[in-house]
């Protein structure tokens, strides 16, 4: 099996302060309501040991932390698409 390596974009563990509105994100979460759906990942970071997700919420400015766990059980398509966007494989050319 040949080894891949894998590249992360430059937007990877940083979470915008212009998308966010202040210098902490909203840790309250909206997406405990069941009416609330996400819109899309704009960051990743490690928070206390574990991976989490700035997510940005559809029909609104709001935005919050989710763990990597619960978003990719809620919306796998949207972690999917959040790595897809991110995430390029080296070729031996590189």
């Amino acid at each position: 099996m040949r080894q891949q390596r894998f590249l992360c974009g430059p937007d990877v563990g940083r979470m915008p302060e212009s998308l966010t509105g202040n210098t902490q994100p909203d840790t309250t979460s909206p997406h405990t309501h069941t009416h609330t759906q996400p819109d899309r990942i704009i960051g990743s970071t490690d928070r206390h040991g574990e991976l989490t997700f700035l997510i940005k919420w559809r029909e609104s400015e709001e935005v919050s932390l989710m763990s990597a766990r619960e978003a990719s059980e809620r919306n796998p398509q949207m972690v999917i698409a959040f790595y897809e966007e991110r995430l390029h494989c080296a070729t031996e050319e590189d």
